[in-house]
């Protein structure tokens, strides 16, 4: 018999906050911008100017070079994203989107102003990050269920892909053409020669997508019930998902933002170094033609010619016996 439907008004009014953070102006009247737009123009810019101090671009790049770096920093994952659901992204019909990070690149590349922003803590711009990052896989997603192909709207492998594109694609694009560095370069996207934490990027927007897609059943192939778990029954009896749109969509946003915090928590406090052992030590030596007496902690002095040390053979101790026999 299928469980209960787990309802939860917290979570609803979490969402509706959300929703409201999504399209309320940041000044009515005077600023029609939505406070998201307004916050993420923000962070990725402070993503992009750490990215030109890595590479030690900082300061040393154009206007129209920056502003492209920024740009792309900003919207790469959403564009590769509505290219391959053949739909043209926003900033290429929505003015007022456009204008709001080239003012945004403009006013925050004044003065100091950079150099404030880098300074606020990682922890802070990993709660942006996951709630970011989930927000548009979660919408990427749901684009695509309104795409004609039915193999794009039912495939699982469509939904994860595409979240791991929305999410990770700056991470993907920018070290890939060095766009953050003064001259652009080709190389492989560092990304893809990472461990767990530096590929987080991509795989945190399909975990994301699979968490909102299992506990609401919005997507077809991402199901509980084809994993053999019973869905939940409402007032009815009828069967119904363990959660609502509103509140698989809190729940996901909480889960990627967990996922980026911990990676920000291991960067701030990262592992300490394993001490390297003798061997290690004695081989890198010989490999710089080093003698081992440098990596021996004993201060036994060096022998000299005529003495026979404990660590000789007994054919050269007795080689060594007859020479001080013939010099006596």
């Amino acid at each position: 018999m299928a469980a209960p439907r787990l309802t939860n008004p917290a979570l609803v009014r979490l969402e509706k906050l959300i929703q409201s953070y999504s399209t309320v102006p940041l000044y009515p009247g005077y600023v029609p911008i939505p406070v998201f737009t307004v916050v993420h123009s923000l962070r990725t810019f402070i993503a992009w100017t750490q990215a030109t101090k890595a590479n030690g671009a900082y300061g040393k790049l154009g206007y129209l070079q920056g502003l492209f770096g920024y740009l792309v920093t900003s919207w790469s994952g959403m564009t590769m994203s509505c290219i391959l659901l053949a739909v043209p992204p926003v900033w290429m019909y929505n003015a007022q989107f456009f204008l709001t990070y080239v003012a945004a690149f403009t006013l925050l590349s004044i003065g100091p102003i950079p150099d404030l922003l880098c300074q606020i803590p990682s922890e802070a711009l990993a709660i942006l990050d996951g709630f970011y990052r989930t927000s548009g896989a979660i919408g990427t997603m749901q684009l695509a269920q309104k795409n004609p192909s039915v193999g794009l709207r039912t495939s699982w492998l469509s939904a994860l892909v595409l979240g791991a594109i929305t999410s990770g694609g700056g991470t993907l694009v920018l070290p890939t053409f060095g766009l953050a560095e003064r001259d652009w370069t080709l190389r492989t996207p560092p990304v893809l020669r990472g461990n767990i934490w530096t590929t987080l990027d991509l795989w945190a927007g399909s975990a994301v997508v699979a968490v909102y897609a299992f506990l609401s059943e919005a997507h077809p192939g991402l199901n509980l019930r084809l994993l053999g778990i019973p869905a939940t029954q409402d007032f009815k009896g009828r069967p119904h998902p363990w959660f609502s749109e509103a509140e698989a969509k809190v729940i996901a946003i909480v889960v990627g933002i967990i996922i980026f915090s911990a990676r920000a928590a291991r960067s701030t406090n990262p592992p300490a170094a394993k001490p390297a052992s003798k061997a290690k030590t004695a081989k890198a030596a010989e490999k710089r033609h080093e003698p081992k007496e440098k990596i021996e902690m004993s201060p036994s002095p060096a022998p000299s010619s005529t003495s026979v040390t404990s660590s000789s053979s007994p054919k050269k101790r007795r080689r060594a016996a007859k020479e001080l026999s013939k010099t006596g």
